[in-house]
């Protein structure tokens, strides 16, 4: 008897055959074909669901279960009803159906018998032909597929129903900001990071609001499209999750570079994985270890990691929108024009402010400072306003055909937006000598034309974006120096 279902080697998600024969012995069942430990231990939830349903386990008989390819060493979570329905169809204690041959077999098992979805089913999908039938649990709700589902095995002796449903990509509600009200400055920065997907250094002291502010970008997100969304869905079933949004990822300061880029021997994958299609926040920047900081330089410009371990290799997807907040100091206190709330000494202050290299300032589009002043300056604005601005930003994108956001388009892309009538756009980029800089100011500036509902990207997007990126980094380091 052979069964179709599907393996993990790796973080690769592909089919396997499973086939199962008896022969005189002890009534066991003995995976073969370098099953892992969680593949084995699932014996005993077969045995149990089995005779919970009234079905028989074969007499003085033992169960011998071929995993092909026999050669790798795999992992499955949906093995379970794989196993049992190849049993119950091979004692003949439930008729085979018709279109046995089409079927590939996908589910987990509970001690009762019932038949639940496993987590990373919708990776299966780029597994499947047209023909292919799905056999998988009751609770599985969208799916771009041909199904049958099973509410316990039971459902194997009755007459098969066939359905096919549709993915959509879920109307899901989208998450609440942490406050409701914000700043004028944190509005502005936050609908230009959300309709632009820029990432941005939020600099200053203690209780300024940049934490929050960073940490309220997810919520203004656009949806993701189809494509996203199955990307995103299956990036989270790696780390056994179901998301309801785009993801929004917290790391501490003491990760190591492993947890963050991923590796081992299992090839897991990294935090800047699972951050993948949302936001990474890095807090306190500084304080992450150099090599950390350093490992996810490549990703982040890429969209992509690479891991080899023990000769293997893996690409991991790591398309993210990085987020980072520091002081200025170690005590936080730090003000350029007011240093007497500062406990740091000279070598302290010297030594942390060094580690805002020119270099690793750059990798950012966006800085912006905030300090107390700034704080509860100006009128506030709701967290309605902010969305209904990043939706006719996106409304603007979708309307010219753009599938990307404007801090992944390339200096070609953004040179056809420009107003050609407009002889000043020159001047906010003719003196920027870093490729990398004068790239981000005319991303910026696009976002900004965006939010304006403005089809040419004109010289006073320019000017705006020229002060969010270029000028506020002046103005970083010239404290620091000064």
């Amino acid at each position: 008897m052979k069964v179709r279902s599907f393996m993990r080697h790796a973080q690769e998600f592909t089919p396997v055959e499973v086939e199962l024969s008896l022969s005189p012995g002890l009534p066991q069942i003995s995976f073969l074909g370098m099953p892992d430990p969680f593949i084995r231990e699932s014996v005993t939830r077969i045995k149990s669901a089995l005779r919970a349903q009234g079905f028989d386990f074969p007499k003085a008989q033992q169960v011998l279960v071929q995993l092909r390819p026999s050669h790798l060493k795999k992992t499955s979570r949906g093995l379970d009803l794989a196993v049992a329905a190849a049993l119950i169809w091979e004692t003949e204690q439930a008729k085979r159906p018709d279109n046995f041959s089409d079927l590939t077999i996908y589910g987990e098992l509970s001690l009762k018998g019932e038949v639940f979805v496993p987590d990373d089913i919708d990776d299966s999908e780029e597994c499947l032909s047209e023909r292919d039938v799905v056999v998988t649990g009751k609770d599985l709700k969208s799916f771009n597929g041909n199904l049958w589902k099973l509410k316990d095995l039971r459902a194997l002796a009755q007459e098969p129903e066939f359905e096919r449903s549709y993915r959509e990509l879920a109307k899901s509600v989208r998450p609440a900001s942490p406050y409701r009200d914000f700043t004028e400055k944190q509005a502005e920065l936050i609908s230009v990071l959300a309709a632009g997907g820029h990432s941005c250094l939020l600099v200053g002291t203690p209780g300024s609001g940049k934490s929050a502010t960073a940490e309220s970008v997810s919520a203004f997100l656009p949806a993701p499209t189809p494509d996203e969304w199955k990307s995103i869905r299956k990036v989270a079933s790696m780390f056994h999750k179901t998301p309801t949004w785009r993801p929004n990822v917290v790391v501490h300061h003491s990760i190591t570079s492993l947890a963050m880029v991923g590796g081992t021997s299992q090839m897991r994958p990294g935090e800047i994985t699972r951050a993948h299609g949302g936001t990474l926040i890095m807090d306190e920047l500084l304080e992450f270890r150099p090599n950390v900081q350093d490992s996810i330089r490549e990703p982040f410009e890429s969209g992509k990691i690479e891991i080899a371990r023990q000769g293997k290799f893996v690409e991991m997807p790591a398309q993210f929108q990085l987020l980072a907040t520091s002081n200025l100091c170690r005590c936080g206190n730090y003000l350029p024009k007011d240093t007497s709330n500062c406990r740091c000494d000279g070598y302290r202050l010297r030594q942390y402010q060094e580690r805002f290299s020119g270099p690793m300032i750059d990798r950012f589009s966006i800085v912006s400072l905030f300090f107390p002043e700034e704080a509860t300056k100006g009128k506030k604005v709701s967290s309605d306003e902010i969305l209904k601005w990043v939706t006719i930003a996106g409304e603007q994108r979708a309307a010219r055909g753009q599938v990307l956001r404007n801090g992944e388009l390339t200096l070609a892309e953004l040179s056809q937006f420009l107003n050609t009538n407009d002889s000043c756009i020159d001047a906010f980029t003719k003196d920027i000598r870093s490729h990398r800089s004068r790239i981000q100011v005319m991303q910026v500036a696009r976002t900004f034309a965006d939010l304006d509902n403005s089809e040419k990207t004109k010289r006073e997007h320019f000017a705006r974006a020229a002060q969010m990126t270029i000028q506020s980094r002046e103005k970083l380091l010239k404290s620091l120096a000064g």
